[in-house]
């Protein structure tokens, strides 16, 4: 029988003094591009006086999209996706098709274990916008700019961040804006957290 795919959450207790969205982003600590695009991963909206809840597994896919503005407040949505795991289908090549778009080829087993790879080939255009990345839980996570002969690697042991703000899901985050906002939420030994939205607008790691 498949194993099943453990279940993370995260509860929010809203006492803010307005009412806007509650966002998870994600931050790959080994992803060394410095042209990486942070999206808002998951967004709900949220009034103070509610709880909000967040639930995911840790189930992946590869997926590439069109991204002509990438600045922050930019929407990505995927246009394609290819199912993936971290061991026997780690790895696909991402190529220019027939007809101007782009194509995933088949996943296969990558050269190691628990990493994510998209090799590029030399038909990409670089002005075409391709943007690869990620998916968790069937939205999208981060992404970066396709390049002709080029190997991207992810390593899924993400650091999640929790934000409050006018924020849509798949919008591009500056995270340089939330550096002494946000909450770091630290998955290494539990499934779940629960936290306070305070009066005064600041998170509080209650569990």
């Amino acid at each position: 029988m498949p194993t099943l795919a453990t279940t993370y959450s995260v509860s929010i207790e809203n006492h803010a003094t307005y009412n806007a969205s509650l966002a998870i982003y994600q931050v790959d600590p080994d992803l060394n591009d410095p042209n990486v695009l942070t999206l808002a991963w998951l967004v709900k909206p949220s009034t103070s006086g509610s709880t909000t809840n967040f639930t995911w597994e840790v189930e992946y896919d590869f997926y590439w999209a069109e991204v002509d503005i990438p600045k922050p407040g930019t929407t990505v949505t995927s246009s394609a996706i290819r199912e993936a795991d971290l061991s026997s289908n780690n790895m696909v090549e991402f190529s220019h098709a027939d007809g101007g778009t782009y194509q995933f080829s088949q996943a296969k087993s990558g050269p190691k274990s628990n990493i994510l790879y998209i090799h590029q080939d030399k038909t990409i255009i670089v002005a075409d916008n391709a943007y690869i990345g990620i998916q968790m839980d069937n939205k999208p996570v981060v992404a970066v700019k396709a390049q002709p002969n080029t190997k991207t690697e992810f390593t899924p042991h993400p650091t999640y961040y929790l934000v409050y703000g006018k924020i849509q899901p798949g919008e591009i985050i500056d995270t340089s804006q939330y550096a002494d906002v946000a909450l770091k939420l630290k998955f290494d030994e539990v499934t779940s957290h629960s936290v306070t939205l305070s009066e005064v607008n600041q998170f509080h790691l209650k569990s």
